[in-house]
C-alpha cells in the first residue's frame, strides 16, 4: 500500500547523506543522524526483506538509532531500535509509519538541507526569554556528544571544535558577561535552532536585543556563535577601537 512516508524516508535520507558528504558528520543534527539510521534499515528491508544490507552499509545503524532516539525522547523509535534484529525485521512494516511520523513531528528543523553557515544563521530560531531556560540550554549543549565550534563573529574562524573543558569554560564566560551587562528580568539575546536538540546557538552582545537589522538597515550579527557545523567568516571585523568595554575584557581559553 502506498504511503507518503515511503517516499519521505528515501528522499530525506538521501538529502541527509548529501549533507554529510558535503559538510561532514558533525554538521548533522541528532534527528538527521537518526533519519540516516532509519534510512539504512529501510534500505535493507526494501531491497532484501531483511536488515543484512543495512548492516553491511552502516554496521551500527541499530545501536546508534537506539541511542539517538532515547536522547531525543522518541519512545516509539527507541523501542523499535531496541528490538532484536530478527524481531525488528519481523515488525518493521508494522512500526514503519509510527516511526516516521514520530521523527517528522519531533523538530521544526528542515532535514538534510545543504545550507551554508551564513544561510543557517538566517534560518528559523527560537528566542530564549527566561534566564532559567538559558541555564537549561547550556546544560543541553554541554551534555551533547557532538563537538561544538565556538566562534566570535568578526574574529578568526575556529578550525577545530573545542574540547569539553574549554566548552564549559567558554559557556561560563559568555553567561557571566550576559548577566553582568544585561541586567534585565528576561534574557532575550540568545537564540537556538531547536531548544530540544540544539545544533546552532546565536548569542547577541549585551545591549543588543537580537534584531535582524540595525537602525541603519545593516545586518546585526551575533557576538558569539556555538555550532555543530564548522563556521565560515561572518560579521564585521573589529579593531581595538571598535570594541566595547565588556568585549575587551573577554578572551576565550584556547
Amino acid at each position: 500500500m502506498y504511503s507518503e512516508n515511503n517516499s519521505w524516508i528515501i528522499e530525506t535520507g538521501y538529502d541527509v547523506i548529501k549533507k554529510e558528504q558535503k559538510y561532514g558528520k558533525n554538521s548533522l543534527t541528532k534527528i538527521e543522524k537518526l533519519v540516516h539510521c532509519l534510512w539504512w534499515a529501510d534500505y535493507g528491508m526494501k531491497n532484501a526483506g531483511d536488515l543484512k544490507d543495512g548492516v553491511m552499509g552502516y554496521p551500527n545503524f541499530q545501536s546508534e538509532g537506539k541511542e539517538l532516539a532515547h536522547s531525543l525522547g522518541l519512545d516509539v523509535t527507541y523501542k523499535a531500535f531496541s528490538l532484536s534484529r530478527a524481531e525488528l525485521e519481523k515488525q518493521y512494516y508494522q512500526l514503519f509509519e509510527s516511526i516516521c511520523n514520530e521523527i517528522k513531528s519531533s523538530t521544526n528543523i528542515p532535514f538534510g538541507e545543504c545550507k551554508t553557515f551564513e544561510q543557517r544563521l538566517s534560518g528559523r530560531f527560537e528566542g530564549i526569554l527566561r534566564w532559567a531556560d538559558l541555564d537549561a540550554l547550556w546544560l543541553k549543549v554541554q551534555a551533547d556528544d557532538t563537538p561544538w565550534y565556538v566562534y566570535e563573529a568578526g574574529m578568526k574562524v575556529p578550525q577545530h571544535p573545542v574540547n569539553a573543558n574549554d566548552l564549559t569554560h567558554e559557556i561560563e564566560t559568555i553567561d557571566a558577561i550576559l548577566r553582568e551587562n544585561h541586567k534585565e528580568e528576561y534574557c532575550g539575546i540568545v537564540y537556538v535552532d531547536d531548544p530540544a536538540a540544539p545544533t546552532l546557538v546565536k548569542v547577541f552582545g549585551p545591549k543588543n536585543l537580537g534584531a535582524s537589522c540595525g537602525s541603519s538597515g545593516s545586518k546585526t550579527w551575533p557576538r558569539w556563535i556555538l555550532s555543530h557545523m564548522p563556521p565560515t567568516e561572518v560579521g564585521v571585523k573589529l579593531d581595538d577601537k571598535g570594541k566595547p568595554a565588556w568585549w575587551k575584557s573577554f578572551s576565550f581559553k584556547r
